[in-house]
């Protein structure tokens, strides 16, 4: 009975573990780009726009598990959302992720609005997305 509970011990601890070691990747504190911070982002991790304007897209490959998010994602503070808005990009690509999370963001462009997910399982939560002409 007491090799089971050390096991469980072992087992539980592990994915405690990972859970611990993920971080929040703060834009513009500490990454000047959302690209950026998404390259230095591991399994697990949380990438943190403050709010502002940010042009350009993104691109989000291999990464396992990665959470793309404003400040509504530690807040709740829905004004968050609309201060945080990423414009004047072609498409958003999102490859081979087990699972990808964009959370309480802004999506404004001119042209196309493309998220392009392939071989990803890619949430949307609390988003606006709109085209202006």
């Amino acid at each position: 009975m007491k090799s089971w509970h050390v096991i469980w011990m072992l087992i539980f601890g592990l994915a405690t573990a990972q859970n611990v070691c993920a971080r929040q990747l703060l834009v513009p504190a500490a990454y000047s780009t959302i690209q950026g911070a998404i390259i230095g982002a591991s399994a697990g991790d949380t990438v943190l726009v403050a709010p502002g304007k940010y042009n350009g897209g993104f691109s989000i490959s291999n990464k396992k598990s990665i959470t793309l998010a404003s400040y509504y994602i530690t807040t709740k503070d829905t004004s968050y959302i609309s201060q945080t808005v990423m414009s004047n990009f072609s498409t958003f690509e999102i490859t081979g992720n087990d699972f990808v999370l964009l959370k309480g963001i802004t999506i404004v462009n001119r042209c196309h609005i493309g998220i392009e997910s392939v071989d990803s399982n890619l949430t949307l939560e609390k988003m606006v997305i709109t085209r202006t002409d």
